[in-house]
């Protein structure tokens, strides 16, 4: 019996880590990438807000649906199968992280597009090159960013040089808030790459409402002028 509890009990702390790790890489992953891709996108691909937004609600789901567990895990196999420590060398994990990342988003990326309403074969292979290629380049920020999230969360430790140390020595409520405040930058972010603040257009807009101002007010003298005159029997 107390064998049989034994196993259950190791069940249940797998589970819950590896469930919490799950949510942990696929915040981070989301956070890290999603205002990055979407400025790509918009941007350098020319994709259409509803295309790219699509891309990015799909990549969404399917992190939280198990693709951030599978980037993550993907992740630590490759450390492993490479020898990669918390003792190497921080120039060796970044090459790393750009070839798992270049890897990944070249395998991944096709469907994603596919998916999102292209059906342009040529946009697809331009989104899925330019998508390994930024998600490579982008690697060597996401693999130490789901580290930090994780350290943040409270989940693994961090052993790299640039973590800052001011945030090491944070209480663990406070590392939380500071997650939770990356999440809601990074969706304002994204927001207003989708919504950009158009100050020409805000400019202009401001001429015309001063212009009315003054049309109304111009207006309301003459009219006034006007009474005036009519009622001392001028324009009679």
């Amino acid at each position: 019996m107390n064998k049989l509890k034994k196993y259950y009990d190791k069940f249940k702390y797998r589970l819950t880590h590896n469930l919490k790790t799950h949510l942990s890489d696929s915040t981070a992953i989301l956070i890290e990438s999603t205002p990055l891709f979407a400025a790509v996108e918009i941007n350098l691909y020319h994709m259409s807000n509803d295309v790219s937004q699509n891309a990015r609600l799909i990549v969404a789901t399917g992190t939280i649906a198990g693709f951030g567990w599978l980037y993550g895990k993907g992740r630590d196999v490759w450390k492993d199968k490479f020898h990669i420590t918390h003792d190497t060398k921080e120039k060796i994990k970044s090459y790393h992280d750009l070839a798992y990342a270049f890897t990944f988003n070249l395998l991944v990326s096709p469907f994603i597009y596919y998916f999102s309403g292209s059906d342009n074969i040529k946009q697809i292979a331009i989104g899925t090159l330019g998508g390994a290629v930024s998600g490579a380049l982008n690697g060597v920020l996401l693999g130490p960013t789901i580290d930090s999230y994780r350290y943040l969360t409270g989940i693994g430790k961090t052993y790299s040089k640039y973590y800052p140390d001011f945030l090491k020595r944070q209480s663990p409520k406070v590392k939380k808030f500071i997650a939770a405040g990356l999440l809601a930058a990074s969706i304002g972010l994204t927001y207003l790459v989708y919504h950009p603040f158009n100050s020409t257009k805000l400019k202009t807009e401001q001429k015309y409402e001063t212009q009315s101002l003054e049309n109304i007010l111009t207006l309301d003298s003459q009219n006034k002028i006007t009474y005036f005159l009519q009622n001392n029997y001028l324009l009679k």
